[in-house]
């Protein structure tokens, strides 16, 4: 069975500062974009993988998305990132498959999602640095649902999370005053806590209208608003849903005009994936293994956790806490220079 995970790029930056390190991934050169930010070949962060090229009719304005990094052979892929400093580090990946093998078949892959959509917008992927963050906001006009572009280009008061003004100036809305807004989220069919945000404004100045409505998740309800004009307002809650996570945005009887929602971020808190690392001596050792021999460059990361993922050719015993690892030496076929 042929397992394939597909890298199109990420992002690392340390904590409550400014330091980008950013990877373009299947890139063979290093380069700097348009904003002038330099995008990093991950050749010095990965042994394993294809760089490849995804199709010309799947191309994306996104430059780093045009090409991808895929993987074959290892249960696990691990990219290797400095930190040089003892702090904590916000990981953004992104993901595209891009019809790169010509198959139009996307590996099917389990992930614990999460969603954040600019409502409203045609096609442009907005990011740095329209979002001074580098949070990734995906257009998105859901079927059935008219979209609304603001008559200003400006937002005066914003919500606490700040999200870009240019993902709020346009939105989508009900094609009509009686009608719900339905928005649903997958998760596939597990039981998971969910942190919705939503955000709202009136995108034109109504002086005899009203617009309000009232937000529900999974059919319970959580607040209503009325938005108002060149303002940004938040409304945010969590929910335990299983599989999908349905958001209804319902007009209140004196309601005007139809509901409307500008963006939204979805999040979803999943177990940890690991409650113990193996022992620092093995760790050491097999160190030495994948140095020297070619064969092994593919292994990297955490060898026996999450357990579902050990290396090849590993037996890791959880008979003893931190896991040990014994060594299948004659499968490997190790040269040149190893005798078993």
């Amino acid at each position: 069975m042929i397992k394939v995970l597909l890298f199109a790029n990420f992002f690392a930056q340390k904590a409550f500062s400014e330091d980008w390190t950013r990877i373009d991934c299947g890139s063979d050169t290093s380069y700097k974009d348009a904003n002038g930010d330099t995008w990093n070949s991950d050749d010095d962060y990965i042994k394993a993988g294809d760089n490849k090229q995804v199709a010309p009719s799947s191309s994306s304005k996104v430059e780093q998305l045009n090409t991808l990094r895929v993987f074959f052979k290892q249960n696990k892929i691990c990219y290797t990132l400095p930190t040089p400093s003892s702090t904590r580090y916000l990981v953004r990946a992104m993901f595209w498959y891009g019809n790169y093998d010509g198959l139009s078949k996307p590996r099917d892959m389990a992930w614990f999602n999460s969603y954040r959509y600019d409502y409203g917008a045609n096609d442009r992927i907005l990011g740095y640095p329209d979002d001074p963050f580098n949070r990734i906001w995906e257009p998105q006009i859901p079927p059935g649902l008219e979209s609304v572009t603001a008559n200003f280009t400006s937002i005066d008061v914003t919500s606490v999370n700040d999200p870009p003004d240019s993902a709020i100036i346009t939105a989508v809305e009900a094609q009509s005053s009686s009608d719900t807004i339905h928005l649903s989220f997958s998760f596939g069919n597990i039981s998971h806590l969910d942190h919705v945000e939503m955000y709202f404004t009136e995108p034109f100045l109504q002086t005899s209208e009203t617009r309000s409505f009232k937000v529900l998740l999974n059919k319970s309800y959580v607040n209503t608003t009325n938005p108002e004009y060149q303002k940004c307002v938040s409304i945010g809650a969590n929910s335990l849903s299983v599989g999908t996570l349905n958001v209804q945005l319902v007009p209140t009887s004196d309601s005007t005009l139809s509901p409307i929602i500008s963006a939204i971020e979805v999040y979803t808190v999943s177990e940890p994936l690991v409650t113990a690392t193996t022992s620092q001596n093995d760790l050491d050792g097999l160190g030495e293994f994948v140095h020297n021999f070619e064969q092994l460059k593919g292994w990297n990361g955490e060898p026996c956790l999450p357990n579902d993922t050990i290396w090849q050719r590993l037996n890791c015993s959880t008979d003893y806490q931190p896991p040990r690892i014994s060594f299948w030496i004659q499968s490997a076929r190790l040269s040149p220079g190893f005798s078993t």
